[in-house]
């Protein structure tokens, strides 16, 4: 630098003016220059620009965290239970949860299915049929809505259930509700000891971010079933 400023002093100075080198050599050199300084500029944006996107992954992730808990929290007997045990909960799989709750305030419990399809996370409802005795569900006629895209959990399980530690389901005592995991909980007698649900969510809208996927985790307790040890009841 101190020399291309003395190269362009001294012909200043002088009578014959730049050469063509000279000429070149500068325009290189202000090139680079221009070059160093636009690649930190376009850094600083991009930098800034994924900071954005992962604070809206974020948002969307945590609301969407935030209306699910809030209807597998309020989870309860189907419109067709008739036994003296809730049968709140459906289909309990790790991408896929099924469960029975009061949508819509009518007093009648609503069918709600969360999936995964492909890298959307949807949300199907369907309402009782009170025609029929004891009432009954129609099967899914439509794709659910959407709740969130960009669900990278890949072999990661959305969905893990808990039940009451069956070593402390003697007492009461709140200091022994202890929660274990329920390992592929498939039989009704399963589905009845289910007392919270954990929901765990990597996502991600824009892949090549360089801090990659964004991680959410929250734990649902279903609140007919959590009473102190009485799993299921």
């Amino acid at each position: 630098m101190i020399k291309l400023k003395s190269i362009v002093r001294d012909r200043l100075r002088g009578s014959r003016g730049f050469t063509l080198i000279e000429l070149l050599v500068v325009m290189i050199m202000a090139g680079i220059l221009a070059g160093a300084m636009l690649g930190l500029y376009y850094g600083v944006v991009r930098s800034f620009a994924d900071t954005g996107n992962r604070m809206v992954n974020q948002d969307d992730a945590r609301t969407a965290i935030n209306q699910m808990g809030r209807y597998i929290r309020m989870a309860t007997s189907s419109a067709s239970n008739q036994t003296s045990i809730s049968d709140a909960i459906a289909v309990a799989q790790p991408q896929e949860l099924v469960f029975y709750v009061d949508l819509d305030g009518d007093g009648q419990p609503d069918k709600v299915r969360y999936y995964l399809s492909g890298l959307t996370m949807k949300m199907a409802t369907v309402a009782p049929n009170m025609g029929t005795n004891p009432p009954s569900y129609p099967a899914y006629t439509t794709d659910g809505v959407v709740v969130m895209n960009g669900i990278r959990n890949g072999a990661t399980a959305l969905f893990t259930y808990y039940q009451i530690n069956p070593a402390y389901t003697s007492t009461t005592d709140a200091a022994h509700d202890n929660l274990t995991v329920i390992t592929n909980p498939t039989s009704a007698s399963d589905l009845l000891k289910i007392v919270a649900v954990g929901l765990t969510i990597y996502v991600n809208e824009v892949p090549n971010l360089s801090k990659g996927n964004v991680r959410l985790d929250s734990l649902i307790q279903i609140r007919q079933r959590y009473n102190g040890g009485l799993g299921g009841s």
